[in-house]
C-alpha cells in the first residue's frame, strides 16, 4: 500500500499478488446487485462487500476508484480523493 498527498488530492494505492481479474470481472466489480467472490492464494472466501463499501465512501468524498488487474497478475486499486 502506498499513500500520497499530491497537489489537491490524496491518492492511495493498493496492490495485491493474488490471481488478478479479467476484464468482465473488473467491468462488474462495483454493480449493485453482483456478488463476487473467489477462493484467495490460501483458500480463504470473502463475501463481496468489501469493494462495493470502499467504492461508496470513495462516492461520498468526491473521489475515484480505478481498478488495474490481469488474471494471474494480481490486481492494484487507485484510490483518489481530493483535499477538502
Amino acid at each position: 500500500m502506498h499513500l500520497h498527498c499530491r497537489g489537491k488530492e490524496l491518492l492511495i494505492w493498493v496492490k495485491d499478488r493474488a490471481k488478478g481479474m479479467d476484464a468482465g470481472q473488473i467491468a462488474d466489480i462495483f454493480k449493485n446487485g453482483t456478488t463476487f467472490s473467489a477462493a484467495g492464494t490460501k483458500g480463504e472466501m470473502g463475501y463481496g462487500m468489501g469493494l462495493r463499501l470502499v467504492k461508496r465512501l470513495v462516492d461520498e468524498l468526491k473521489g475515484q476508484i480505478a481498478v488495474h488487474a490481469s488474471p494471474g497478475e494480481g490486481t492494484a486499486f487507485e484510490v483518489r480523493i481530493p483535499k477538502l
